[in-house]
């Protein structure tokens, strides 16, 4: 019985142990940007209609991001992402999505800020826009920080892959 209980608990541990499958990224090396308009709000402060776009610089196995928030609503002007470049993974899903990891967002329209990861969904078999539905936590107090809208692809012109 206890060559058995050991044979199983060595069997659990080389199973526990498979390499994890590497992310691929394609075209690479190169730079990916999507843009579009994004509902932010911190809390329960003002909604906020504001630009963002996300700047992804890729090599074949691993990727960084910045983001930044343009205009559209003037106070748009009071949010935005420091911390850059945030590391970005992809999990296969369904539905795919990608996340820029550690993102700290700066508020000075309402009290404190937010910090924690963004997820986007991202289909690249059809149109390879992010679709963004997320809430960051606050780092103080003043409530999460939500940002919710899609982002178009811009660059590069053909279709991107990853997997």
């Amino acid at each position: 019985m206890k060559k058995f209980a050991l044979m199983v608990a060595s069997s659990l541990a080389l199973l526990g142990t498979q390499p994890a499958s590497a992310q691929t990224y394609s075209p690479a090396p190169g730079t990916w940007t999507w843009s579009g308009n994004v509902q932010v709000q911190k809390g329960s402060g003002p909604l906020l209609t504001c630009r963002l776009t996300v700047t992804a610089n890729v090599t074949a196995t691993s990727a960084t991001a910045s983001a930044s928030l343009g205009l559209g609503d003037i106070r748009c002007l009071t949010v935005s992402f420091t911390g850059s470049p945030y590391t970005v993974t992809w999990s296969a899903g369904p539905p795919e999505t990608v996340t820029l990891n550690n993102v700290f967002v700066n508020t000075s329209i309402t009290p404190g800020n937010c910090a924690g990861n963004v997820t986007a969904n991202f289909n690249d078999s059809t149109n390879d826009a992010l679709v963004i539905n997320t809430s960051i936590p606050q780092v103080t107090s003043g409530g999460a920080c939500t940002i919710v809208g899609t982002l178009a692809k811009t660059a590069p012109a053909g279709a991107i892959d990853i997997s």
